[in-house]
């Protein structure tokens, strides 16, 4: 007999559901950037929602990429990226720009060549 139940309608024919969150660890981050990810020299590195950072910061101190840019809608999340940013001395390679991605096909064109933001989830590689 499962031990969980659904508050909607009672039922009890339930499974565990499985969380996959932005946010790494420590350790987490230290492997993707320096073991999962071909090498970073001479490459721009991406985050599209960096919400709180810990990715940019992740790329900042693991990788050799020279410009790491986070992309993120929520002003409050850009405000305390950008407080890290220039408490720490981050700017010279780190940036973060607040706005909805969808509406920044001009810079994606920019720095990435011909990638839009619908095909931007297709680009991703780990």
């Amino acid at each position: 007999m499962s031990r969980n139940y659904c508050t909607q309608c009672g039922s009890h024919t339930t499974k565990p559901l499985t969380f996959i969150t932005h946010s790494a660890s420590q350790t987490q981050l230290k492997y993707i950037f320096q073991y999962a990810l071909p090498n970073l020299q001479g490459r721009t590195v991406l985050d599209v929602g960096s919400r709180l950072g810990a990715v940019l910061y992740g790329a900042y101190f693991y990788s050799a990429s020279p410009r790491i840019i986070g992309v993120e809608i929520n002003e409050s999340f850009c405000q305390l990226q950008q407080h890290v940013i220039e408490k720490y001395e981050l700017g010279h390679r780190l940036q973060v720009i607040c706005t909805d991605i969808c509406a920044q096909g001009e810079f994606l064109q920019a720095e990435f060549g011909s990638i839009s933001a619908r095909q931007l989830g297709s680009k991703v590689q780990f």
